[in-house]
């Protein structure tokens, strides 16, 4: 058995087998440790790498550590990470022994969830969008969507719901439908109702299997499963929940793997084997290797097939399901992991990463046998210039001559050729005659180079042009028997000459010619356009400031006719490639960020109607629009070329140096230079105005910002595997217009502001392929701005604003009308005042043998106060002190109204006139308002008295030295029709005293709101009644005025004080 099995792997792999022998070489990554455990190259581009002291991130440009922190619960678990799984959301699963540290691509920090034991493998249900870990001991783990733990499922020997065993090992043990899981254990196999959550268990036996240890499960179909146990592969059938064993003669399966449909890949003891299984559901097993190795084998997914690999050996299979070859790749050392990134392996060995590359490298190089100084295969011969021979090869037939000592071949050594003559100038002039196969030497002496030094020859027609820097001379090199003579008979020389001739051109570097048009290039003078010959200037291409599409470089260093695209292609020495329309006479220009490997460009070649352009240690070309590259990421070694080093070889391209040459297919170089590029954001960190940074958590709807992030980085990666130098990140904002170029290659994009609230950034990237990124990648920001300057705010400020505006509108108009209105009072008021002290005396009356005091202080400009007398000598003199209700307009008019009525009645008695007046007031009709008045007649002895509601009047009696209140009780003014009103009449001899007052003065308040009242008026008059009127009027006006201390009076104060004269 085993020599059949040996026999079928020979013939496998000598029939199918390719062993590969390119380089290996370890990866220079700076990681937190050399043993590595772990390797998974995700889908956006970046590489991840778990070792036993840490896990590090790889991405186009950047390297990160993350290593387990206690403190940090947004690090790691544990640092020592063993395996790596893509989740959903670009989410990394980190496997280690307490767990698994998820990675949040959007915060950049992980999610550490705590298992009671070792994690095995996690399977995602999309029907309930949850996760399910398998671990060692502990059962099954159920984490929701925010990988939260939700459930615990473990073997409970008490309910016979429970899982069969909380012990897991290996890949492939979860399968989901919508309604179930189904489950393989070490100790039988499964069935998880979802809607009971309760599981049916099924052990070997009576259920049909041959053994509780369940290797895998596979779902082929809505209605059946593959089970995979140690030894048999049974179909289980979903519906009927039975097991049918297929016909296969396993021994030991213990890892096996899903390739297609009904396609597996199963490891037993040391082989590899392939089965399919047909629509009968009959197996057909084929071998694909033996190992010998009793180690378990460990199998690695990729697009074309499957990677095979065991801890013991030192290679690695890969076995391409599609056409079933098998390739083998020698790595000599232990390997832990392997991923496959493009065309080339990268392997996790306890000493470090270890790159392989899948194929032979596209380019071909070969060096040299001794320094080759010129080569060329354009004419008849495929023609080699060394040191010392010249190698002609023609037919398949190469001859060697050897080089006359007389001509120095070296890097200075110029070179042309035509299908007549290889022309070689080292100061003179030599040629090889192709058909007579001989040398002729020193055809030029230094005369004839206008006393100048060669620098450039070129061969245009017939004609061999040679720059001398005092001019050009050209020489007719058709073909001739005696090419010495006629060489020499045909020299044509254009002198340069400052004041006869400074048009000719000095010296050239490069000479292209259009019909009659000579165009010449030179490195210190730039372009210049010649009709016919050299001296006929027609014109200087300078630069224009500010006009791109003008030649903005004196440094001209090759030209070269598209004669299909009717430009020209200049090449020039700092200043990149330079295409010339010779229709519209417009320039344009291509530099390094446009994809080409240097700004010094050395030659062009145009190849099957495409140009290549040698530009520092490299080829560009262009492709499809696309200006790519080969460089030595795609293998060229050449570091120093000819100055023409591009040729055509059959259908390759055939790159020649001073040391080596190489060739490669320019499909294959598209072939691998061809795939999707990517681009992303590997994290956006946001700095304050103190450039503080921290990590802004993105996402693919919005990215939100507050007012505390004045800046931000945006940190770019692509999933480019080389040329990651050469990767040009250009953005475009929704607030700028314009793409804008990352300087100097960088791959972050640094952002000083962004405008408040919504804003947009476009990110692109082409590589140092001039691939450009596949993908769109937009940045949506939300800018929160501080409150003072947001909508919202902005919008109270308006509105608050016109209110405030509208407010102080309306307050001004009410204002102005006030004041308006104030004006017209007060005019009014002013007239009213002036009428009111109209009917106020003047002047008191003098009277013989009396004297009179008065005093009146209105509360407002018009008093509701009132005092007059009537006197006729001889007849009568009358006394009248008055209050009309409160005070203002309508009370003064109440004491006109009173004083012209006083003047329209007959004098009599002050009860009579009262009377009078009442029925007068009355038929006015104030409303409500009320005139309270005093009349005193005073007659040669006597006084009358009568009062209509007034306060009390002072009476002094001289003789008796006695002072008292006269209170006559009567209704004020205005009240009942016809009152009557009582009068009193009293002696009034010499040295008596009456004083009348208004209520004001008793009622006046102090600064406490205390009253003045009457007790302290009377107080006065006692103290100084024997005095005469004026200084008794003054000791009132003095009480008052202490008393209320400056506080204005409330109302109005009248004092009238009538003294008979002694």
């Amino acid at each position: 058995m085993r020599i059949l099995k040996f026999v079928c792997c020979c013939i496998l792999i000598f029939g199918f087998c390719h062993y590969s022998s390119g380089q290996t070489s370890y990866a220079k990554y700076n990681l937190s440790s050399n043993y590595i455990e772990s390797i998974f190259y995700d889908s956006d581009g970046k590489l991840w790498i778990g070792t036993d002291e840490g896990l590090n991130l790889i991405t186009s440009h950047d390297q990160y550590q993350f290593l387990a922190d206690i403190s940090d619960e947004k690090g790691l678990l544990d640092s020592e990470i063993f395996k790596l799984n893509d989740l959903k959301n670009g989410n990394l699963a980190a496997f280690s022994i307490n767990g698994l540290s998820i990675f949040n691509p959007n915060e950049f920090n992980f999610k550490q969830v705590a298992l009671k034991s070792k994690p095995v493998s996690i399977y995602f249900d999309i029907n309930t969008d949850s996760y399910w870990i398998t671990t060692e001991e502990s059962g099954i783990v159920v984490l929701d969507a925010k990988f939260e733990i939700k459930k615990n499922f473990s073997f409970d020997p008490l309910n016979p719901l429970s899982v069969s065993s909380s012990r897991f090992k290996g890949e492939n043990k979860i399968v989901f439908n919508n309604q179930n899981a189904f489950v393989g254990t070490g100790n039988g196999f499964n069935i998880f109702n979802k809607e009971q959550q309760t599981f049916k268990r099924f052990y070997s036996g009576k259920n049909g299997l041959d053994s509780n240890l369940i290797i895998g499960l596979f779902k082929l179909d809505k209605e059946s499963l593959l089970v995979a146990t140690a030894n048999k592969m049974f179909l289980f059938d979903i519906l009927s929940q039975r097991f049918k064993p297929l016909k296969l003669q396993i021994e030991n399966l213990n890892e096996i793997i899903q390739i297609s449909k009904t396609g597996f890949i199963f490891s037993s003891e040391s082989d590899v084997y392939k089965i399919e299984l047909s629509n009968d559901f009959s197996l057909k097993k084929e071998l694909i290797h033996d190992f010998k190795s009793k180690k378990p084998t460990r199998f690695k997914k990729i697009e074309e097939g499957i990677l095979i690999f065991n801890q013991d050996l030192d290679y690695i299979l890969k076995f391409d399901t599609k056409n079933k070859s098998i390739s083998k790749y020698f790595i000599f050392s232990k390997i832990n992991a392997v991923e496959k990134i493009n065309s080339r392996l990268i392997i996790g060995t306890d000493t470090g990463v270890i790159e392989k590359p899948l194929s032979q490298n596209i380019i071909n190089t070969k060096k040299n046998e001794e320094d080759l100084f010129f080569y060329d295969n354009k004419y008849n011969y495929e023609t080699r210039v060394y040191k010392l021979t010249i190698k002609i090869k023609s037919n398949g037939l190469e001859k060697s001559f050897s080089i006359p000592k007389s001509i120095a071949v070296n890097r200075n050594t110029l070179f042309e050729i035509n299908d007549d003559y290889l022309f070689i100038f080292d100061n003179k002039l030599h040629i090889f005659d192709f058909s007579s196969r001989s040398f002729k030497t020193n055809l030029t002496t230094s005369n004839d180079y206008l006393k100048g030094e060669i620098t450039s020859i070129k061969l245009i027609d017939k004609y061999l042009y040679l720059s001398t820097g005092n001019g050009i001379v050209g020489i007719n090199v058709k073909k001739s028997k005696n090419p010495r003579k006629s060489f020499r008979n045909s020299i044509e020389q254009f002198e340069f000459n400052n004041l006869l001739n400074d048009k000719v051109p000095k010296s050239f570097s490069d000479i292209e010619k259009v019909g009659d048009y000579f165009f010449v290039g030179s490195e210190n003078d730039g372009l210049s356009l010649y009709k016919n010959d050299f001296n006929q200037l027609i014109k200087k291409f300078d630069y224009e400031r500010g006009n791109s599409r003008t030649l903005s470089s004196k440094s001209i260093v090759k030209i070269f006719n598209d004669d299909l695209k009717n430009q020209l292609l200049l090449a020039t020495r700092g200043s990149g490639l330079f295409t010339f329309n010779l229709r519209d006479s417009l320039f344009a220009n291509y530099n390094l960020s446009d994809g080409l490997l240097s700004n010094n460009i050395n030659d062009f070649a145009k190849i099957d109607g495409k140009i290549w352009i040698q530009s520092g240690n490299g080829i560009n070309f262009f492709e499809d629009g696309i200006l790519r590259n080969i460089n030595p990421d795609d293998g060229i070694k050449i570091n120093s070329f000819h100055k023409e080093s591009i040729h055509k070889m059959d259908e390759k391209i055939f790159l020649t140096g001073y040391n080596n040459s190489e060739t490669f297919n320019p499909n294959e170089i598209k072939k691998s230079q061809s795939y999707k590029l990517k681009v992303g954001v590997l994290n956006i960190t946001g700095y304050d105005d103190e450039n503080t940074g921290r990590i802004i958590a993105k996402s693919d709807s919005l990215i939100s910002l507050d007012e505390s992030v004045s800046s931000l980085e945006l940190n770019l990666f692509t999933n480019a595997s080389n040329k990651n130098n050469l990767v040009q990140y250009s953005y475009k904002t929704s607030f700028g217009g314009n793409i804008i170029d990352v300087a100097n290659f960088k791959n972050k994009i640094k952002l000083n502001s962004l405008p408040f609230y919504d804003s947009q950034i476009q990110i692109f990237a082409k590589d140092g392929n001039g691939n450009k990124n596949s993908n769109a990648l937009i940045l949506n920001f939300y800018n929160i701005p501080p409150w003072w300057l947001r909508t919202e705010t902005i919008i109270f400020y308006v509105v608050f604003g016109l209110i405030s505006i509208y407010l102080v509108v309306k307050f001004r108009e009410k204002q102005t009308k006030k004041r308006i209105e104030g004006e017209r009072k007060s005019k009014e008021l002013e007239e009213a005042r002036n009428l009111q002290n109209s009917l106020l005396p003047k002047i008191n009356p003098e009277v013989d043998g009396y004297q009179i005091s008065t005093f009146l202080k209105s509360a407002t400009e018009i008093g509701g106060d009132y005092y007059d007398f009537f006197y006729e000598k001889g007849k009568y003199f009358y006394a009248i002190c008055g209050d009309a209700t409160g005070h203002g307009v309508i009370s003064g008019i109440m004491v006109s109204v009173t004083k012209a009525a006083l003047n329209g009645i007959p004098m009599s008695s002050p009860s009579k006139i009262l009377e009078q007046l009442n029925g007068i007031v009355k038929k006015v009709n104030f409303g409500r308002l009320r005139m309270s008045l005093s009349v005193a007649k005073i007659n040669v002895d006597s006084i009358e008295l009568s009062s209509a509601a007034m306060p009390p009047t002072y009476y002094f009696n001289s003789k008796k030295n006695n002072l008292e209140e006269i209170l006559v009780p009567n209704l004020p003014l205005g009240g009942i029709q016809r009152e009557k009103f009582d009068g009193i009449k009293l002696n009034f001899k010499k040295g008596d005293l009456i004083v009348m007052i208004s209520d004001g003065l008793p009622e006046l308040p102090n600064p406490n709101e205390e009253l003045l009242d009457y007790e302290k008026v009377e107080q006065c008059l006692k103290n100084n009644s024997k005095k005469d009127a004026e200084e008794i009027k003054d000791a009132l006006v003095n009480l008052s005025d202490e008393w209320s201390n400056g506080k204005l009076n409330p109302d109005d104060i009248t004092i009238v004080v009538i003294k008979k004269a002694a």
